[in-house]
């Protein structure tokens, strides 16, 4: 199992957590993981560890009125040589408005060789706060920020608040701690953090709980909570942190007792009141009682017992300190005045002991009339006994030897420090170096190319969009700058990019990038990997149970940099009508200026989107290259771009939006989010031109397509193609049943009749049977409802009633029965799984006709009573590969299967939708069960041009038409895409017949010509547009 670090409280404690009350900006919540991050910045904390004794200086001393060259004084003026002293003072509001005095100020602390520690007092102290901070959090940043900055980024060490938990939630607070050490540790690395003052172990555990241990390099406690059970419960609750103390003492000698702790590490730094009493005469005593691996022995290992008379001394009024060479020393701090102490030592005999002084550094060995020593053998005793004679407090006595140590406090340390990181630690490294590298990156600069490749479910056509930009980022905006546009390969020349009927990809990097800060997420360390040669955790985030974060995945860090390596996003609540998005993203080095940063160079992903009730599969690629860091004259490429001709794309809360041409108001013209495509509107005006493969030239086809992704704002889709007889209507809802279904509707009018050729390769006909031609034509009116399963998996059903209509040719035997005409209905189930370019769709129909009476030759071979119902299922399976440029290759594999089909009802070669193979469209060979594989390549063509192959062969049998045997047959075909006159794409197309074992069956040849051009408005509407003609990219 990994290491589970939840962020957030049960359900019962959601109460206490109002995030959105603060109105914080999205950039504080998608912070850590932006594609940035350097390899130069220290992992953890730097600077010497924190240890000694502190003042408390005035709350205004910073800010007390004096002349320019004035400083306040300090209370306490004298210092031992070698005592480390620290200076705790007061950041108040009043103390961030003036930075540069305030900085100047701190610096004469450091000149005195004193270590100021800032008490970051905030603008909201002392008012009541449950449910939100109460006080601008961002504005505090910024002015702590400015002050750390005049101070020349130097390393300090920093105190979050006085007694936080009084004014605010301990989650709410957790999140304030958090935000903070990131910035202090960005603006001035190395620093060290400190929690607020707490005032009992209860207030640890509880920020513990909140994921803080690993921002902290320090919990202060109160004095109150200062005994020796107190000081343990908080090493449980944060084992890898110091802890101060702070707070009003008792006295003197109470604070001499937490000198010793701090000067035998046993805590790292006191804080005592000016008027405490304590020389620093006697603070260098101490320090050079207590060498610097001297450990305080805990409770649990004590081996001594004080008595004052009949009274037992607590824990509290004295230590029990320990050598590296097993000499242990017992300081007793108080004890009731005229009794003499006794001591009591478990453990082997005690040979000798000293009573030292601890100012003057004096010992008196203690007499030997004063040990009483409890009979038997003195070597073999188990318990001594002493009574010493108090010359007064504190008295310290240095005990000769104590025999079976016990484990002492380094050893159990070490075991600490090399236990593994936590995903919580791991988490906070990370986030340090981000944000250090974040506030050096100021401007980016790259080439992107940017691959789009959509397919539609039901259908073998795949479509692919790719452009070549430029990229310009600040902390302001994201801007993409259009500078070449490719449709299948094909350069397009046109002036305006054409409006597809396709969605532009949501913007997928709004993904959790602050992990540490969202408390919508909980993270899971899954394990160590090698990822290129290095060393990585690999972490795993997913919404806490009840919560609606919109993301899971996981993110690669580097076990030695911290920096993010991969990161890979699931989007769990995408926007309709997109049904499913997943992102990955490559981090890999860029080294300019002698700085080392961390970029994100290569972007993959899938989105799925419905579309009219049908699976558009887009992958995508972007691929970064030649970054420019922080370069001069940003601004001015910057408004190169805004004053070209070329399209721009922006990155915006609600994704990529267009920047149109605006007027400004003053003759002028200026880019601004433009509308368009955010109701995804485009219409389309196609013309096919064909000969087939008896060289005839075909009647030209020639239509309209509207497409509106977003009718009227309903988040419904509509889409009409018309065509001088034939119209297709599709609706679609893809928030159906509260955004649980998919629901569309489609009808179709087709007046025209085909032809309906039937062949048999019996034995005792070959070829087609021209008597039994018929032509047929039919009306469709479709119901699809989909469900999607997951990221990848769709479920639908599909309804199909059909209006069949059939008629004879010339060359019809006059006694063929005709079908009559009838009403069908197909029920189809489907599953479809797509994922990263390999796609999975299998499908089981039934159909019934009603009324369906005898038909075809009078002798009855043609008709059967059970064919007016009958079943097919199909699987395909597909895979595309992209390289580099505008080169792919796929392959796919299609089983098709039938029960109880006749002639209307068997799968056909050729036919749109079923078994396509080119060349074979007229040929009428049917079957029962079959499989086609097909090949298929795009090459390049210079930067004009790209050329399309396909190779197909299809095996198949039908006992009733083409006898026992397995059937095969194989064609091709040829496709050149290129940009055309009047800003059309066009695509020719050849397909040919290669080989085939039906007899009479060797198929032909065909070309297609297809020419495209969508408008942003009809003719009609294009005057309101002509004010703006002057403009650029008009």
């Amino acid at each position: 199992m990994g290491q589970w670090a939840p962020l957030l409280a049960p359900a019962s404690d959601l109460h206490y957590v109002h995030l959105t009350a603060m109105r914080l900006p999205a950039r504080f919540l998608l912070l850590a993981l932006l594609p940035m991050g350097p390899a130069i910045f220290a992992a953890a904390p730097a600077g010497p560890p924190v240890n000694g004794m502190g003042v408390v200086l005035p709350a205004d001393w910073l800010t007390t009125p004096l002349q320019a060259d004035e400083v306040p004084p300090l209370p306490w003026s004298g210092r031992p040589a070698g005592v480390p002293l620290y200076v705790r003072v007061t950041i108040t509001s009043a103390a961030l408005d003036q930075p540069d005095v305030s900085a100047r100020r701190l610096g004469t602390l450091r000149d005195q060789d004193l270590v100021p520690v800032l008490l970051l007092d905030s603008p909201g102290a002392g008012r009541p706060m449950s449910t939100a901070l109460g006080f601008d959090l961002d504005g505090w940043l910024t002015r702590v920020d400015r002050l750390l900055q005049v101070m020349d980024h130097e390393p300090v060490l920093v105190q979050v608040m006085e007694r936080p938990l009084q004014h605010m939630t301990a989650p709410l607070y957790a999140f304030v701690l958090k935000r903070m050490a990131v910035m202090v540790r960005a603006v001035a690395p190395g620093s060290h953090i400190a929690s607020g003052t707490l005032a009992d172990v209860s207030e640890a555990r509880e920020l513990a709980v909140w994921g803080v241990e690993p921002y902290l390099d320090a919990v202060v406690m109160d004095r109150a909570a200062a005994g020796a059970m107190d000081l343990a419960g908080v090493r449980m609750a944060l084992p890898a942190t110091e802890i101060w103390l702070s707070g009003a003492g008792a006295g003197g000698g109470s604070y001499l007792r937490e000198a010793g702790l701090a000067f035998s590490r046993a805590v790292s730094l006191v804080f005592a009141a000016p008027d405490s009493g304590l020389s620093p005469e006697m603070l260098a005593a101490w320090q050079r009682l207590l060498g610097p691996e001297t450990i305080v022995v805990p409770p649990a290992f004590r081996r001594v017992e004080v008595r004052a008379g009949e009274q037992v001394l607590p824990p509290e009024d004295f230590l029990e300190l320990e050598e590296p060479d097993g000499r242990r020393y017992l300081v007793a701090f108080a004890a009731p005045a005229g009794l003499p102490l006794e001591m009591t030592i478990h453990g082997p005999r005690v040979s000798v002991a000293w009573i030292l002084d601890p100012v003057t550094g004096t010992e008196t060995m203690g007499a030997a009339a004063d040990w009483l020593v409890a009979g038997g053998d003195p070597s073999s005793h188990a318990v001594s006994q002493v009574t010493l004679h108090v010359p007064g407090l504190p008295l310290v006595v240095r005990l000769g030897r104590v025999g079976g140590a016990a484990p002492r406090l380094a050893e159990l340390e070490k075991v600490v420090a090399g236990r593994s990181l936590t995903v919580e630690e791991i988490l906070a490294r990370h986030r340090e170096v981000q944000a250090g590298q974040d506030r050096r990156l100021h401007t980016t600069e790259a080439d992107v190319r940017i691959d789009f490749h959509f397919s539609v479910a039901n259908l073998s056509q795949r479509f692919d969009v790719a452009t070549l930009n430029r990229y310009f980022h600040d902390s302001t905006r994201t801007v993409y700058e259009e500078r070449a546009l490719y449709l299948n390969g094909a350069l397009w020349r046109g002036k305006r990019p054409p409006d597809l009927p396709f969605v532009l990809p949501e913007r997928v990097t709004e993904v959790p990038l602050d992990l540490n800060l969202d408390l919508r997420y909980v993270y899971e360390l899954e394990k160590t990997a090698d990822l290129d040669g290095r060393q990585v955790y690999v972490v795993s985030f997913a919404p806490v149970e009840g919560s609606e974060a919109p993301y899971r995945g996981r993110v690669w860090i580097d076990t030695q940099s911290f920096v993010k390596r991969r990161q890979e996003v699931v989007e769990l609540h995408p926007k309709l009508p997109v049904i499913s998005n997943r992102l990955l993203q490559e981090f890999t080095p860029v080294t300019q200026g002698g700085r080392t940063w961390w970029l994100v160079t290569r972007l993959t992903g899938q989105m799925i989107f419905t579309a009219l009730g049908r699976n558009v599969v887009l992958e995508r690629e972007l691929i970064y290259s030649d970054y420019q860091i922080n370069l001069p004259a940003f601004e001015d490429r910057l408004d190169e771009s805004y004053a070209s001709d070329r399209p721009l794309l922006e990155e915006t809360e609600d994704g990529f939006q267009r920047l149109g041409v605006v007027a400004d108001g003053r003759g002028g013209f200026t880019r601004q989010v433009s509308d368009q495509g955010r109701t995804g509107v485009s219409r389309l005006v196609v013309g096919v031109w064909s000969i087939g493969d008896d060289l005839g030239l075909k009647v030209p086809f020639a239509g309209v397509n509207y497409f509106n992704f977003d009718w009227r704002g309903t988040g419904n889709q509509v889409d009409v193609i018309w065509a001088g007889p034939f119209l297709n209507v599709f609706w679609s809802d893809p928030s159906f049943g509260g955004g649980k279904a998919i629901l569309a509707l489609q009808g179709r009018i087709n007046p025209l009749y085909s032809g309906n050729e039937r062949l048999d390769a019996g034995d005792d006909i070959d070829g087609e049977i021209k008597a039994e031609r018929l032509e047929e034509s039919s009306q469709r009116f479709q119901i699809i409802l989909g469900r999607p399963l997951g990221v990848h998996h769709k479920f639908e059903f599909q309804l199909d009633l059909d209006h069949l209509r059939f008629r004879s040719e010339d060359e019809t035997a006059a006694d063929f029965v005709v079908p009559s005409d009838t009403w069908q209905e197909l029920l189809t189930g489907r599953w479809i799984y797509a994922r990263a370019g390999w796609r999975l769709e299998g499908s089981l129909q039934g159909g019934s006709r009603n009324d369906w009476t005898f038909w075809g030759d009078p002798d009855g071979s043609d008709f059967s009573d059970g064919d007016e119902q009958f079943a097919r299922s199909a699987m395909e399976f597909s895979k595309a590969f992209y390289s580099a440029g505008r080169n792919k290759f796929g392959f796919g594999l299609a089983m098709y299967h039938g029960n109880g089909l006749d002639r209307f009802s068997k799968f056909e070669l050729g036919r749109s939708g079923v078994a396509r193979v080119p060349g074979y469209s007229r040929d009428g060979i049917r079957f029962r069960t079959g499989g086609v594989l097909g090949l298929s390549g795009a090459f390049a063509l210079g930067s004009k041009a790209r050329m399309d192959l396909s190779l197909t062969h299809a095996r198949f049998r039908d006992e009733e038409d083409l006898g026992p045997h397995v059937e095969h047959a194989t064609g091709a075909s040829v496709a050149l895409n290129f940009s055309g006159p009047f800003n059309a794409f066009m695509r020719a197309r050849v397909g040919f017949a290669l080989s085939s074992s039906v007899d009479d069956a060797d198929g032909g040849g065909s070309l297609r010509v297809t020419y495209f051009r969508t408008f942003r408005r009809w003719f009609w509407q294009r005057a309101s547009e002509k004010k703006h003609k002057n403009g650029p990219g008009s």
